[in-house]
């Protein structure tokens, strides 16, 4: 009998799934091995090697070899950027030539994309997570329907009361994995930053905001949901105008409202239901931060499901900017494709870049304190607030019809970090985004680990195959969850863990302190580890660490040079003379200059 460990099938499934744990984790194996991991490699090539060839082949054909590279092991940050752009030109050159057929049921696919499994996938939400959600699921077999509570759109434009994310590598690989491509009339490659301070005045960064892209996050919803409907057809059903009422998890069916806008339906027949049921073999709940499957979740576990949130007690509101004035010559181009910031202490605006040239910003206020939007009523009061800390942000001249619109607009609550006791339910039910784990915006992470969950979802299914799907979601959790958790916390500290937005002093001396190190001896010392939060060659749960050890290298550093200064200065009498002529000397100037 052959020995499993040692076949064909068996050497493919335990490298496909080292390489699964790498992109779930992002880490390799070999630098932070775990025993558990250890034995859920084992546990899946015993059970995989059991696969009829025609599966095992499915299996190698669904990994692209050329991709495989870049995303299995970490090496040096140049030649990972360099892998990870041929990928994505690759994929993307996929996208362009794919061909799609029909399956044996007349329903549309990509010819990439895996036979119908026969099971039925809801998905509750289509914004960004849960429309890539649905195209990773369809091109692994299964059939999606998505509900959605607000109106369909197929409007792909920028809105005053919308606002941007900005995608990193994280991001952008989450989506270049579902064959999406933004087009550039849709979104802008971020040039850098521009950070308009009180005294300094404007000033540009290019290392800031590497690889990144600016898009508005309505416009990113209903590209990758006419990507969905145009690619897998049937295989997807988009359901607008759905509100969940709740769901029956015994017998795996979900009951929606239907809507019109904010009101019932008005159009409903007198024979016609206003209610509507669906089973479902997995339920998806990417319906966000206020999430209605989470809280049927809750009430049905009667205590076992816990749900944390911590708030940052700020709100914002949207409004767009004008072409900003201001640029360096020769920078014109730069200027307007760069990230404008203007931090006032617990007051700020952050204005990512539009195709147009223009900039949707966010003007964040806290909940409390002298600037509030509870406080300002009257565009008047807008007037005051922008002239008094934003000056230049509409170059000295706000738009009256700005400031009314301002002053009416609701304030949005800033954000929020959720976590919960486990991403899956009863085997069949799973959360993702910002239902399962979003973040305070102080890092930018929330759009790109939600994007990247769904990547990694599709990963774990695609690897352990549709066979067990509760030992595949189990799987996901395990793997995946630490490093949700990680991001939040990393979000939550990403300014010192202050409430405010405003970054702590002793964060700053440490990054600063790390980033002199680094100068001097680049070879010996990594630059501070919160700049690699959007570096895919670290997993959330790395850079975690490494901000660990920062802090520990820093704390000692600062014990070790004052028991130096103390040793030198009061236990050696020369230095304590030296010492003090100097200070003499000083002190001696100091008065002739008065």
């Amino acid at each position: 009998m052959q020995n499993v460990n040692s076949s064909p099938l068996a050497s493919i499934v335990s490298r496909d799934f080292i390489r699964t744990r790498a992109i779930l984790a992002r880490a390799v194996t070999p630098r932070y091995p775990t025993r558990e991991l250890t034995q859920l490699t084992a546990s899946h090539v015993d059970m995989r090697a059991q696969l009829s060839p025609s599966r095992a082949m499915l299996v190698t054909c669904t990994t692209r070899p050329d991709a495989t590279s870049s995303r299995a092991c970490v090496h040096a940050s140049s030649s990972l950027s360099s892998r990870h752009a041929n990928a994505r030109q690759q994929q993307r050159w996929a996208h362009r030539s794919r061909i799609v057929c029909r399956d044996a049921d007349g329903a549309s696919a990509p010819t990439d994309a895996a036979p119908l499994n026969g099971k039925s996938v809801v998905i509750i939400g289509a914004g960004p997570a849960g429309a890539l959600t649905s195209i990773h699921l369809a091109s692994l077999g299964y059939e999606v329907d998505v509900y959605e509570r607000r109106g369909a759109s197929n409007k792909v434009e920028t809105s005053a009361r919308t606002y941007n994310v900005v995608l990193n590598g994280r991001g952008l690989d989450a989506l270049d994995a579902g064959g999406i491509v933004l087009d550039d009339e849709l979104c802008v490659h971020v040039s850098g930053g521009v950070r308009h301070g009180v005294k300094s005045g404007a000033v540009f960064s290019s290392q800031s905001f590497s690889r990144a892209v600016s898009v508005n996050r309505a416009v990113l919803a209903a590209t990758i949901a006419r990507e969905a409907s145009e690619k897998y057809g049937d295989r997807i059903r988009f359901h607008f105008n759905r509100s969940l009422v709740g769901v029956n998890f015994n017998t795996q069916t979900a009951v929606f409202e239907k809507f019109e806008g904010e009101d019932v339906c008005p159009f409903l027949s007198e024979d016609e239901s206003l209610f509507e049921e669906k089973t479902y073999d997995l339920l998806v709940g990417a319906d966000g931060v206020r999430s209605r499957v989470r809280a049927e979740i809750v009430q049905d576990s009667q205590g076992s499901f816990v749900v944390k949130q911590v708030t940052d007690g700020m709100k914002y509101k949207s409004v767009m900017l004008p072409k900003l004035a201001g640029a360096p010559r020769g920078m014109e181009n730069d200027w307007s494709r760069a990230f404008h910031t203007w931090r006032r202490g617990q007051t700020s605006v952050l204005a990512p870049p539009n195709p147009d040239g223009t900039h949707s910003a966010v003007v964040i206020l806290p909940e409390s304190g002298e600037w509030t939007w509870d406080k300002i009523e009257a565009p008047q009061q807008v007037d005051r607030l922008f002239a008094t800390k934003f000056p230049d942000a509409f170059s000295g001249n706000l738009p009256s019809k700005t400031s009314s619109m301002l002053a009416k607009q609701k304030a949005s609550p800033g954000g929020t970090t959720t976590t919960v006791s486990s991403m899956v339910y009863k085997d069949n039910v799973l959360l993702i985004g910002d239902a399962a784990h979003s973040c305070w915006p102080s890092l930018g992470q929330g759009a790109n680990v939600a994007l990247e969950t769904t990547h990694a979802l599709r990963v774990t299914l695609e690897e352990m195959g549709d066979e067990d799907l509760p030992k595949a979601l189990k799987t996901f959790d395990k793997l995946r969850k630490p490093q949700v958790d990680a991001a939040a916390r990393l979000s939550q500290g990403g300014f010192g863990g202050s409430m405010n937005r405003t970054i702590g002093g002793v964060l700053m001396a440490r990054m600063v302190f790390i980033s002199i190190l680094h100068t001097v001896l680049p070879t010996v010392f990594h630059r501070p580890a919160l700049f690699e939060i959007s570096n895919t060659a670290y997993s959330y749960d790395e850079v975690e660490k490494m901000m660990k050890r920062e802090s520990f290298s820093f704390c000692a550093s600062l014990i070790f040079g004052a028991v130096t200064f103390w040793y030198l200065v009061f236990q050696n009498p020369a230095m304590r003379r030296s010492l003090g002529a100097l200070v003499h000397r000083f002190v001696s100037a100091a008065i002739g200059a008065a």
